[in-house]
C-alpha cells in the first residue's frame, strides 16, 4: 500500500515498536529524553548568554590603555584609557589627565567604543537644517521680505553648517560597549 492511499485510521495507528506506555503516556525512557533535552537548551542558553560580570577582579584584569567609561554614582562619567586598578581606585586618564575613582563611587565600567561619525554627522545636519528653517520661518514672520529671496535662506543654511559642525564633533566621542563591572 502506498502512502497517498492511507486512509487516516492507518496512518494515525501507534507504530507497536514505539516506546508508549498505555493511553499515549510517554515511558521512564521517553521522560528521561525529555528532560535531557530540557537541560541541553538551558546550558545552551546560558552559554549564549552569560551572566553580568560584576566582581571588581574583573576590572583588575582589564589591560592597560584599553578604551573605558567609568559611570560614577555621584558625579557623571569619566572617559579616558584604563591605567589601572587596585582594591579600593580605578585609574582612568582622560583628556584632562588620570583621574582616580574610589571604588564606592563607581556605578558601572564600560568599555568604550568609537560613535559612528557619518550618522553623527547626518543627524546633526538634519537638526541642524531643522532649526535653520525653524529660525527662517521666525524671520520671515517678524521681518517679512519685499522683494528679497536671501533673507530666510541666511539662517536656513547657517542652521545646516552648525548642524553639520555639531555633528562631526559629537560622532568624534565614545559610547557604552560591553558592560564590565556594575556595583551591586
Amino acid at each position: 500500500m502506498t502512502l497517498d492511499k492511507l486512509s487516516y485510521r492507518e496512518f494515525s495507528r501507534p507504530d507497536p515498536d514505539q516506546n508508549i506506555g498505555s493511553k499515549g503516556a510517554p515511558t521512564g525512557q521517553n521522560k528521561l529524553m525529555k528532560h535531557l533535552l530540557s537541560f541541553l537548551l538551558i546550558a545552551t542558553f546560558v552559554s549564549v548568554f552569560p551572566a553580568q560580570i560584576s566582581t571588581w577582579t574583573s576590572v583588575k584584569t582589564i589591560d592597560a590603555g584599553t578604551d573605558v567609561i567609568v559611570i560614577r554614582k555621584s558625579s557623571g562619567r569619566v572617559v579616558g584609557l584604563f591605567v589601572s586598578a587596585t582594591d579600593d581606585t580605578v585609574t582612568v586618564n582622560s583628556r584632562v589627565g588620570p583621574v582616580v575613582v574610589d571604588k564606592d563611587n563607581v556605578k558601572k565600567i564600560f568599555n568604550a567604543v568609537a560613535r559612528d561619525r557619518k550618522k553623527g554627522v547626518r543627524r546633526g545636519a538634519l537638526f541642524g537644517l531643522a532649526l535653520g528653517l525653524l529660525a527662517a520661518g521666525v524671520v520671515e514672520g517678524v521681518e517679512p521680505s519685499e522683494g528679497q529671496q536671501t533673507n530666510g535662506l541666511v539662517p536656513f543654511l547657517l542652521g545646516g553648517a552648525v548642524g553639520l559642525w555639531a555633528g562631526d564633533r559629537h560622532g568624534k566621542g565614545k559610547t557604552k560597549g560591553a558592560l564590565i563591572y556594575s556595583a551591586n
